[in-house]
């Protein structure tokens, strides 16, 4: 297992491969009530997704999902990450919807469980540490 120290809230750095074969890497902020990972839109944009540079949608797209948002309900495409690398661990197609976070809550981005489920993590918030390594189940 990894052992990383974090400062506010647990976090790590993440690498993502999308789908065109672009890499972006990310500090990005744990979160284990998140049903999914979150990326902005003009990243997932950068990375392959075209479909999630649209605003308005006369058809519903059926990757459209609705969630709860730091303001209300919000929508935002849902996307599968070709592979995410955190330290040494590689998953693939991780489930992420493209959504642009607030900037003031200064997060680039956020795992959410669509990814955390792969993982075994151990959270010490004492002393402002964490522990990642592959899930048994993987």
């Amino acid at each position: 297992m990894e052992d990383i120290s974090f400062e506010k809230y647990p976090s790590v750095f993440v690498r993502l491969k999308g789908r065109n074969g672009f890499v972006r890497e990310y500090p990005a902020v744990l979160s284990f009530s998140s049903d999914y990972c979150v990326i902005p839109k003009p990243d997932s944009y950068v990375l392959g997704f075209t479909e999630t540079a649209h605003v308005g949608y006369i058809v519903r797209p059926p990757n459209l999902t609705t969630m709860v948002a730091p303001n209300g309900f919000a929508t935002g495409i849902q996307i599968k990450m070709d592979e995410v690398q955190v330290g040494n661990i590689k998953v693939n197609d991780v489930d992420f919807v493209a959504f642009d976070l607030p900037q003031a809550g200064g997060v680039d981005l956020v795992i959410g469980r669509s990814l955390l489920r792969f993982l075994n993590v151990e959270v010490d918030y004492s002393a402002k540490r964490l522990k990642i390594g592959r899930s048994a189940a993987q």
